[in-house]
């Protein structure tokens, strides 16, 4: 039985092929990170046809949604997270964020 290619014994049309196989099986990710009330929630109402709340308020995304977007003929698995400031989360909604956009 032949060993399994990897990218480093690939030639470039090989590499492409196995991406867009890869891609094809799993939506790429687009993570709606920032700061409370900048419009990451509206985006991803926009980007998914979904609805979140949005409002000018803290606290009002307090865990991850998701949804989907079909951008240039590819799709997308898109997620919104709840403000944050920092990665030193201090608030459990600032963990939930920075827990998901380091792992």
């Amino acid at each position: 039985m032949p060993a399994r290619k990897t990218s480093a014994n690939m030639n470039p049309s090989e590499q492409l092929d196995e991406y867009q196989h890869e891609s094809s099986l799993s939506p790429r990710r687009i993570l709606l990170v920032g700061s409370p009330n900048v419009g990451k929630s509206m985006l991803f109402n926009r980007l998914t046809g979904r609805y979140v709340m949005v409002s000018n308020y803290p606290g009002t995304t307090i865990e991850l949604s998701k949804g989907f977007s079909e951008i240039s003929d590819r799709r997308y698995e898109v997620i919104d997270t709840p403000g944050m400031y920092s990665l030193s989360a201090i608030t459990e909604e600032e963990k939930v964020a920075s827990d998901r956009l380091l792992n």
